[in-house]
């Protein structure tokens, strides 16, 4: 209903995870573009072969500094060991299309038809 209120209370290990040391690395700086910058992001499998055989391939880096003659890549999640506190306000409430009740969803992946609301126009 318009106007209501919530607020929510997530721990890091209920959202990003706790922050892990072992996911950062420092890297030789010749082993990367000239046009490296810090706040870039590299994909763990498309690392240079020559880096560090121990940084996992299934996560994302970010390069945090950048050094004359190194690089530190953290694979950390940005908001990783951070709590959230979200305070949410219902504005509006619409029905929902019926290409949204079909699907079951509004299409962004985290709202979707429970099967208490099927056969109702409101996703929830």
């Amino acid at each position: 209903m318009a106007g209501e209120k919530i607020d929510i209370h997530l721990e890091p290990e209920e959202a990003f995870g706790d922050y892990n040391e072992m996911l950062v690395f420092l890297e030789p700086k010749n082993l990367f573009p000239p046009e490296l910058e810090e706040d870039m992001t590299i994909e763990g499998h498309a690392l240079p072969a020559q880096c560090n055989p121990d940084a996992p391939h299934d996560v994302i880096y970010t390069v945090t500094e950048i050094y004359p003659e190194h690089v530190v890549l953290d694979g950390n999640h940005p908001l990783a060991g951070i709590a959230l506190r979200l305070h949410l306000t219902v504005v509006s409430v619409r029905e929902a299309s019926s290409e949204e009740i079909e699907k079951g969803t509004v299409g962004v992946g985290f709202f979707n038809v429970q099967p208490e609301a099927l056969g109702s126009p409101h996703l929830h």
